[in-house]
């Protein structure tokens, strides 16, 4: 499968991407290309099918991604340290997240996440 979202990381002149099912064949992974070479550098395992946004944090060099599932049953956000192409943590966010948000000047993370399944809330 191909790519449906990609983020520049100006410090690592790497570029990340994701998508649905990037590279199933080893679990659901988003991937380092160097913006030099155009080769792979790394790829990190998150949580769910399909990776809707990734985002830069350019102050800490970190990457975002919003882990929305296939079936928008995604409830994730993994964080990836650009300097090491290393998975630090995933997080809770709520239901499919599907878009991704960096505020430079404040220094904060948006993600807007979708489709509540009970309708009370």
């Amino acid at each position: 499968h191909e790519p449906t979202c990609m983020v520049v990381c100006s410090r690592e002149n790497t570029i990340w991407m994701g998508g649905e099912n990037i590279g199933p064949e080893s679990g659901y992974v988003v991937v380092a290309m160097d913006c030099e070479t155009n080769q792979p550098l790394a790829k990190v395992h998150v949580p769910n099918d399909v990776v809707a946004d990734v985002c830069y944090d350019v102050i800490d060099n970190k990457t975002y991604t919003a882990n929305a599932g296939w079936f928008c049953d995604g409830t994730t956000l993994s964080v990836i340290d650009c300097s090491s192409n290393q998975l630090i943590r995933t997080v809770t966010v709520g239901t499919w997240p599907y878009q991704l948000f960096y505020n430079p000047s404040a220094n904060k993370l948006y993600c807007a996440t979708s489709w509540d399944p009970d309708p009370k809330n």
